[in-house]
């Protein structure tokens, strides 16, 4: 089952509004976002233009693997805690959704590593901050 949750900005084609397999949420509240990543077995992320998205820290705090493009910061390691995707393209996030499906091991191993731990931390985040001199 494919789940999509978030503002739908594509055209959805009309055999696809349809099919069972493919579930569309569009927007959700907040306080429901929690319910959706628990559901998940990856997280997927093709923005073009979101230079850092909390949202995939939110999903590798819930150890969710993150498929994200080059354009959202570092917060994804390629193959360490999910895949980065050079640009979001149709076959790119086709070829990265199938890497995940055929590769169970992988995806279980990305899940291990996907704890954001202290690489985004408030200490860190603090200490960083104070070598701009400010």
């Amino acid at each position: 089952e494919f789940l999509m949750v978030g503002p739908i900005q594509i055209i959805i084609p009309e055999d696809l509004r349809s099919n069972q397999k493919i579930r569309w949420f569009g927007p959700i509240a907040r306080n429901k976002v929690q319910n959706h990543y628990e559901r998940a077995d990856v997280f997927l992320l093709p923005t073009l233009s979101d230079g850092f998205a909390l949202s995939q820290l939110e999903a590798l705090a819930d150890r969710l693997p993150v498929i994200a493009s080059r354009r959202c910061g570092e917060v994804v390691m390629d193959r360490v805690n999910g895949l980065l995707l050079e640009e979001p393209t149709d076959a790119a996030i086709e070829e990265a959704l199938r890497s995940c499906l055929d590769n169970p091991d992988q995806l279980a191993q990305f899940s291990e590593n996907a704890m954001v731990g202290e690489r985004f931390s408030l200490s860190r985040l603090g200490t960083e901050l104070c070598t701009l001199g400010w």
